[in-house]
């Protein structure tokens, strides 16, 4: 059975049926593709232009991860950069903030993942209306001028 997750409301299910095609294609449309590729080298471009066959083996690829509850170890894996804060000494390691390239992939199943959670959480009011951080239009601003 795939997963619906715009008539879905109850159960592990969100946690057992596989992804579906439209949810990679939904997955892609909202990520940028020209990040910077992690240390598997696999660009979004590259993903965003595979064609039907192509984005069905990669379905089956992000699903047979799903399923087994495992991460590829290369998925895993990031390139560390330093980029220096602006005005600060080049000398000591606290002047510099990482930047972590990771997996384009392994962001894809990210995105497949808290899509997921996301319409759960929503469908069943398992969030407080408190709740602002963590909460795509929600931020710090909201909150001060709730309490203003």
């Amino acid at each position: 059975m795939i997963y619906n997750c715009h008539t879905s409301s109850s159960g592990n299910h969100i946690f057992i049926n596989k992804f579906a095609l439209r949810e990679l294609n939904f997955a892609l449309r909202v990520m940028d593709l020209r990040k910077s590729p992690g240390p598997d080298g696999i660009h979004g471009f590259t993903i965003g232009h595979l064609g039907p066959h192509g984005m069905q083996k990669l379905l089956d690829i992000l699903n047979f991860s799903w399923k087994i509850g495992r991460l590829p170890r290369d998925w895993k894996r990031a390139i560390i950069i330093p980029i220096l804060k602006p005005g600060k000494d080049t000398s000591t390691s606290v002047s510099y903030r990482p930047i972590a390239l990771t997996s384009f992939v392994c962001k894809l199943m990210e995105r497949l993942v808290l899509a997921r959670l996301n319409v759960h959480l929503n469908i069943n009011g398992l969030l407080p209306s408190e709740q602002y951080s963590y909460i795509k239009g929600h931020g710090a601003v909201d909150q001060i001028l709730y309490y203003c």
